[in-house]
């Protein structure tokens, strides 16, 4: 065993007799402990002894002092002493001693008993001999003795394949240690680390511990210290620390294939073809310590493709060179990995043909338009591919329905040329011709024709066609080879004002009827084509007045001013000093008037003139239209009717019965109502009072009775029937009119009346 030091020694005084004044001798009883931390015990002793305090010797006969040293379970002891007390005065005489060993709980806590001291004496000597009774119990001093090292880690969270220093802080150097490791998700420790410990251990943690964590990137591991003493087990310390995956613990990749995807083209070109290929992708990859892959993407030509799965198939690859391919995984621990590869495609464009035209020409390839030859130029290209590429190059003539191939290449991928062909091609019919240049993936096709020679008017051979300036292709029609163009006239010199485009006769006849529709502009700058319409209906009369003038334009309108009986004058506003024109005229009833161009120019129009309306006006603003504008410019002197303006100073609301919730009113159309201010009256306001609260007494005041005219008529006349009344106060307030208008901005309402 190995017992530690003594604690200090605790002396309580447990008797004293005095003489003369003077103390005579006393009675201690003193006590200590020591431990012994690997046996787990305390020893504690108790001494008793006597003092003698005088200056001379003095004796006690047949005096005995007992002491007993008792534990709870029954471990007791007992001593006597007899003897005189000791001279010379000061000198200390040992009365009784003895000690007692206890062993604490398991967990080094005391276990409970009391280690107390008794002591009496007995016999009889001096006077002054001590009769005493003393009990001292001695256990709350006792501390718990040291057991289950405390062990402690220099750091609580550390990357795998670092190291984590463990100290024991053992009690005792008799204290060996055994140290286990688990991570927290396993229910068994198995076997210890390492065992014989002593103050501390350096634990290598390896970077293997990931795979206990594959779908996390730190976790919790639990170190046991267990504190032993020879072979028995003291007690044990649970540790938690935190390991972290180290960042260099990623997934891996191990190839990323490339093949061609799209079928047919490997095996034409042993390549990949720029707009044609598509990329079959396959990424080999594995996870790291545990981990496993849970994603894949690939980016190639500018897209990225993502999934579960370790294959992709591209869309049609645009680029051509070198075209990086870059594979990512990502693993369950949320860690990525890239690897990227490069693949060549060769450049590729589908076939072009730039030039093909076909004109008539002599045998001999002079152009001309009354040739029975065809002279065809062309230019076509086809990439090479590295000389793998199909090609071939066709000039087809069409034969009815059916192409018919009239000159082929198929040993060159370009060629810029031309070709004759005699035909003879007829000159009153039209040929055609067309191109086409393909390759192992597409083709290319263009169009050209020879016309038949120029005819200014042509019959059909039918006897029911005609043409003009082609040959008519004899299809029951009438045919134009020719631009066609309308009457029209340039404006005479001068600027802005009015143009006079028209000159318009009407028959002298009752009940004439007749129509008259154009084109017409008003300059360069206003590049709008407006319609003029202009309908006589005469009735009887022999004179008639235009009964529509209408315009699709109503900024630009036309304007009629009769010149004469049965004449009258068509203007328009001409724009700066740019062409003004009319074309396109078609007449309805030819007998019914008759008319003429004219190219006048006037600074302003003749009196009495019409204005022409807005064609749409009527369906657009029927008789009882509403507009609001915010200038003050009638709508009639733009778009025609007669509009008046209405409405002032009012609100607009919908015709019919309303109900705002509580109340229906009904409205009627251009019905008025309502108010901009308003006073309330008493039956407006809601129900309240003012109250005056007045004494009440049954009593005459004295000084204030009926025989006090000037305190009478100072004083309110009240019933005295109760202990207080009330009466209304005097009226306040004026009774002046609010505004009860709503906000508003203020416009111009027009209505149509005609």
């Amino acid at each position: 065993m190995a017992w530690g030091a003594w604690s200090q020694t605790f002396s309580p005084e447990v008797w004293s007799a005095s003489q003369w004044g003077t103390k005579y001798y006393s009675i201690t009883l003193n006590w200590r402990y020591r431990q012994d931390i690997a046996a787990n015990q305390t020893q504690v002793e108790m001494i008793s002894l006597r003092f003698n305090t005088l200056t001379s010797a003095r004796g006690i006969h047949a005096a005995t002092i007992h002491g007993r040293c008792s534990l709870a379970n029954n471990d007791s002891a007992e001593k006597t002493c007899s003897n005189n007390m000791p001279s010379p005065p000061g000198s200390v005489t040992l009365a009784v001693n003895h000690t007692v060993t206890v062993t604490h709980n398991t967990d080094g806590s005391w276990p409970g008993h009391q280690v107390a001291w008794m002591l009496w004496v007995t016999g009889s000597g001096d006077p002054i001999q001590p009769n005493i009774r003393s009990f001292q119990c001695i256990t709350t001093n006792i501390p718990k003795i040291p057991r289950t090292s405390p062990a402690t880690v220099n750091v609580s969270t550390q990357t795998m394949g670092s190291a984590i220093v463990i100290t024991t802080h053992r009690a005792s150097t008799a204290y060996t240690h055994e140290i286990y490791v688990k991570y927290s998700g396993d229910s068994s420790w198995g076997a210890f680390l390492v065992s014989g410990v002593n103050d501390t251990y350096t634990w290598n943690t390896g970077v293997s511990l990931a795979s206990k964590i594959p779908n996390a990137s730190s976790g919790v591991w639990n170190i046991l210290v267990r504190t032993k003493s020879g072979s028995t087990i003291i007690g044990d310390k649970i540790i938690n620390v935190t390991l972290n995956v180290p960042s260099t613990i990623v997934p891996s990749i191990s190839s990323v294939a490339v093949a061609e995807a799209t079928t047919g083209i490997a095996a034409q070109f042993a390549a990949y073809v720029q707009g044609r290929s598509t990329f079959k992708v396959t990424v080999a990859a594995a996870g790291n310590q545990g981990s496993t892959i849970k994603s894949y993407s690939v980016k190639a030509d500018g897209k990225t493709y993502s999934g579960n799965s370790n294959v992709f198939t591209t869309q049609v690859i645009n680029g051509s060179g070198s075209i990086s391919v870059v594979a990512t995984v990502t693993d369950s621990r949320g860690r990525t990995a890239s690897k990227t590869v490069s693949v060549a495609v060769s450049a590729y464009s589908s076939p072009s043909i730039p030039t093909f035209k076909a004109v008539r020409c002599t045998s001999t390839g002079v152009e001309s338009e009354d040739g029975t030859a065809v002279k065809i130029s062309f230019n076509f290209a086809i990439a090479a591919m590295g000389n793998k590429n199909s090609r071939s190059f066709k000039i087809q003539q069409l034969n009815g329905n059916t192409w018919t191939d009239i000159y082929t290449i198929t040993d060159s991928y370009s060629t810029n040329s031309s070709i004759i062909k005699t035909g003879p091609f007829s000159v009153d019919s039209k040929f055609s011709f067309r191109a086409v240049a393909a390759d192992f993936f597409t083709s290319a096709t263009v169009y050209s024709d020879i016309a038949p020679s120029f005819a200014l008017i042509n019959f059909g051979s039918s006897g029911k066609s005609i043409a003009f300036g082609m040959v008519s292709s004899n299809n029951k029609s009438m045919q134009f080879g020719l631009p066609i163009e309308h009457a029209h006239i340039t404006s005479a010199s001068g600027s802005n004002g009015y143009l006079k485009i028209l000159t318009i006769k009407t028959q002298a006849a009752a009940w004439n009827y007749a129509g008259l529709e154009f084109k017409y502009h008003c300059g360069a700058r206003n590049m709008a084509f407006a319609t003029g319409k202009i309908v006589i209906n005469g009735g009887n009369t022999t004179d008639p007045q235009p009964a529509v003038i209408t315009t699709d334009d109503p900024d630009n309108p036309i304007y009629l001013a009769k010149e004469s009986a049965n004449t009258w004058g068509v203007y328009v506003p001409k724009a700066g000093s740019e062409q003004a024109a009319v074309f396109d005229v078609v007449q309805y009833r030819i007998g019914g008037m008759s008319w003429n161009f004219a190219n006048v120019q006037v600074a302003s129009l003749p009196s009495g003139y019409i204005k022409a309306r807005w064609e749409y006006l009527n369906a657009m603003c029927p008789v009882g239209h509403v507009e609001a504008t915010v200038d003050n410019v009638n709508p009639g002197t733009r778009i025609g009717g007669t509009w008046v303006q209405f409405g002032q100073g009012r609100c607009l609301v919908g015709v019919g019965t309303g109900n705002d919730g509580s109340t229906s009113m009904t409205f009627t159309s251009l019905g008025t109502g309502g108010n901009y201010n308003r006073s309330l009256a008493i039956a407006n306001l809601p129900a309240h009072q003012h109250v005056m609260n007045i004494y009440a007494s049954g009593n005459e005041a004295s000084g204030y009775g009926l025989t006090q005219t000037a305190g009478f008529k100072e004083r309110p006349m009240i019933n005295a029937g109760g202990n207080s009344n009330a009466w209304k106060s005097n009226s306040v307030g004026s009774g002046s009119a609010f505004s009860i208008c709503q906000p508003w901005i203020g416009v111009y309402l027009w209505r149509r009346t005609a």
